[in-house]
């Protein structure tokens, strides 16, 4: 078998990749609607981290990740979005991270 097993998830260098390819779909998504990188603040949250198709569930970190963030900017407004039907539920729990 090539590559890691499912019940052991992928290894430190596909993750990196993975995390990679998240935060260049998030600027490029930010420079279609006209704004740059610098606008852009990529989390890299830690339910995303395991390596394996079923996340962990959100813990503190990821609420206090998302806390910051909101304390940092001090935004009047916040709109959240998530494909709710995601096959492995990533953009839910990115949904439901927030407070």
């Amino acid at each position: 078998m090539v590559g890691p097993c499912p019940k052991e998830g992928d290894d430190p260098e596909i993750l990196e990749l993975k995390r990679v390819i998240r935060e260049t779909e998030a600027v490029s998504a930010l420079e279609s609607v006209g704004l740059g990188p610098g606008n852009a603040r990529c989390l890299n949250m830690p339910f995303y981290q395991t390596g394996k198709v079923k996340k962990d569930p959100i813990g503190q970190a990821g609420v206090e990740k998302i806390v910051a963030l909101l304390y940092e900017i001090g935004p009047d407004l916040v709109f959240v979005a998530g494909d709710l039907s995601d096959p492995h539920g990533n953009h839910r729990m990115c949904l439901d991270v927030v407070p």
